[in-house]
This record gives C-alpha cells, sequence and structure tokens, in this order.
C-alpha cells in the first residue's frame, strides 16, 4: 500500500458503525488517527454516534487479521483505497453510504464516466444482444460501463465493452480472491487487464446473499445513469434500479421486441425511461457521444480459426450450438474449439447463451 490503510481498515472493522456513520465521522475528524483520538465527548457529538458505539470506536485497533489482509493485497497486486483518496470515485464518494474503502484490482479512474447495465441472469438471447450492442457502442465512445459480472446481462455488457476505449468495471459481491460466478473466472482475468474488478469486501469474503444488495448501490453509486435489460420481480437489477432512483440518477429500461418476455415482469411498474439503443442514450447526454469521433475502434487481431467462426456465425440467422459450430467449421480441431470460443468472448465478439449457443455481437 501506497499509505498506511491499516487505520482504514480499523475503522471500518468496529461492530455496528456502519458506512453512513463513518462518512459522518470522516466529515468532521478528516482521518481514522484522528477520531481514534477524539475524546468519547466529542465522538458523541456526532450524529448517530451513541457512547456506548464511542467507547468501540475509542478500542479500534490494527489487528493480526488487517495484517495480514494488507499483507495478501499487496502479494496479489490488488490496491486497498480510502474515502478520502484522490484515486476514490468521484460519483460514488458523493452516496449517503460510500464504502470506506474499496478493494481495487486493475485501474479505476476517479473521474471516468461511467454508465451502468445490469439485468437477469437468465435473459433472452435478444436481451442479451442488444444489452452486448449498447455497451458496445458506449464504451466505444469511451464511457465505462459498470456491472455485476453476474451471469447473464452483466457477463454480455462486460464481454462486449472490452475491446473499447471506455473499458468495463466489474463491482463482486465476494471479496477478490473469493471469485463469483465460479463460470466468470476467465472474465473476470479479462476484466482486470482492461479495467477493473473492485469489491468494499475483504479479500477472502465468500458472495452471501445480503451482500449483493450492498453491491448493487455501488454499481449504481459509480455511474451517471443505469439501463436495466429484462428484469424479474425482486430480482438484484431492480435493487440496483431502485438504488440508482434513490441516488439521484437516470434509470433507464430497454425496449424488447418479445414484449410478453417473462423476464420483464419487474419491470412493468419501474415508471423509468425506455430506449431501443445506445442513441437514445446520447440523446440524453449529448455530450458523450463527442468522444466517439477522438477515438478509433481498436482493430482486433484475430487469428485464422477465430475468423473461421465468426464467418459460421455471420452466415446463421440463429445461434449456433457449438457442436454445430464443429460442423461448419471442419479446419478446427474439436479439442481446439472450445478455446477459440473462449477468446472470441473474451474479446468481445461473440456472447454464449444457455446450452452452449453462441451468437455474435455484431457484425465484424
Amino acid at each position: 500500500m501506497k499509505i498506511d490503510i491499516a487505520p482504514w481498515l480499523a475503522l471500518k472493522s468496529i461492530n455496528r458503525v456502519g458506512n453512513i456513520i463513518i462518512k459522518r465521522l470522516i466529515e468532521n475528524f478528516g482521518t481514522p488517527e484522528k477520531i481514534f483520538s477524539a475524546s468519547v465527548k466529542e465522538l458523541c457529538s456526532i450524529e448517530g454516534i451513541t457512547s456506548e458505539k464511542a467507547n468501540q470506536i475509542k478500542k479500534a485497533k490494527e489487528t493480526p487479521a488487517i495484517k495480514e489482509e494488507i499483507k495478501a493485497a499487496v502479494k496479489e497486486n490488488i490496491e486497498i483505497i480510502h474515502l478520502t483518496s484522490h484515486q476514490y470515485p468521484k460519483l460514488l464518494k458523493e452516496i449517503a453510504d460510500p464504502p470506506p474503502v474499496l478493494y481495487v484490482r486493475g485501474s479505476l479512474p476517479s473521474d471516468i464516466v461511467a454508465f451502468a447495465i445490469v439485468g437477469s441472469r437468465k435473459a433472452s438471447y435478444e436481451g442479451r444482444a442488444k444489452a452486448a450492442k449498447i455497451s458496445h457502442d458506449l464504451s466505444k465512445a469511451g464511457i465505462r460501463i459498470t456491472s455485476g459480472m453476474a451471469i447473464g446481462i452483466d457477463g454480455a455488457a462486460h464481454s462486449a465493452a472490452l475491446k473499447n476505449p471506455g473499458k468495463t468495471t466489474a463491482v463482486l459481491g465476494s471479496g477478490l480472491l473469493n471469485i463469483y460466478p465460479r463460470e466468470h473466472r476467465a472474465l473476470y482475468k479479462k476484466i482486470i487487464e482492461n479495467g477493473a474488478v473492485i469489491s468494499e469486501f475483504s479479500l477472502n469474503t465468500k458472495p452471501m446473499a445480503f451482500n449483493f444488495p450492498a453491491r448493487n448501490r455501488i454499481i449504481s453509486g459509480l455511474s451517471i445513469g443505469v439501463l436495466v435489460v429484462e428484469a424479474k420481480k425482486r430480482s438484484g437489477a431492480l435493487i440496483t434500479a431502485n438504488m440508482a432512483a434513490e441516488q439521484g440518477k437516470d434509470v433507464y429500461t430497454l425496449k424488447l421486441d418479445t414484449v410478453d418476455s417473462p423476464g420483464t415482469t419487474g419491470l412493468n411498474n419501474l415508471g423509468t425511461k425506455e430506449i431501443q439503443s445506445a442513441g437514445d442514450i446520447f440523446d440524453e447526454y449529448p455530450w458523450m457521444n463527442k468522444k466517439e469521433k477522438k477515438i478509433e475502434n481498436e482493430k482486433k487481431c484475430l487469428d485464422f480459426n477465430e475468423k473461421i467462426v465468426i464467418k459460421a456465425l455471420k452466415q446463421s440467422n440463429t445461434p449456433l450450438h457449438i457442436d454445430e459450430l464443429c460442423s461448419e467449421c471442419i479446419n478446427i480441431a474439436q479439442n481446439k474449439m472450445a478455446t477459440v470460443i473462449l477468446n472470441l468472448e473474451l474479446k468481445g465478439i461473440i456472447n454464449q447463451l444457455p446450452g452452449k449457443f453462441y451468437y455474435l455481437i455484431e457484425d465484424e
């Protein structure tokens, strides 16, 4: 760590002293060290601080567990940034309960413009394809795509953004050394190279259900707006949308041709603006698209086998199963097809549907 992060981790670890109170303490005292040296009377002058909590704060200290956490972060090249650091994302700092610390793997510019795309884990083909296209177009214009690295819409949005200047940020509901979902371990590595994976949870935290609503507020907190693509009632995507609205962020839903999709049941009463393309988002934020003229799309380095698979998918009007791809691409050995497909997914060129069906995100 470039700074002594231990006092921040000690502050974060205090029982029943949450993020809102920590934000108030920092606003009043400036640093954890000054908080710990304050008197009980001074601490109790802060809204939400009882004498019991004040005494807990006074007892806070660096523990062996904190030392091990910092040691592990250094070993794994994970940055831990605190609330008052210049590296801390500016938009996230403005929410009511920003995380006191963020664990960051990759590159997370503090002033980058980000837009969130979230949605159903069991998304339709249309939903995934359109989400990927919008993600690609926004990222091409230099807008960073934020999502939660879940199966479905999240994964499609991340993958489509990877190859573009805007890059992408994944927010986990687990620690950065406990990758979830496991199916996205390869995607996790690619995002680190082309953006950042972040979490407010300590490194080995398991992906417990109650972590994800907290994770969702960070997704919306990092972003100027949120696009929800297919969401059932009581889904995580709807929680993100509601949190975004509470934070004063713009919330949009995606218009699908399949109006009766079961994945859209949660959107009926959301009361948000419906869009069809990235162009509609650019209309909402005209300044965004100015960057597109200044940024050339990066050339994709495709090998011979990857070009064969792309050609087969272009010629098909529907997603192809991996067995169909093997039949269509007879020049590619069956034991190599999985590697070719994985590389194309990581480059954001194709996406996978349940059952090992694949489709092109866009025409190459």
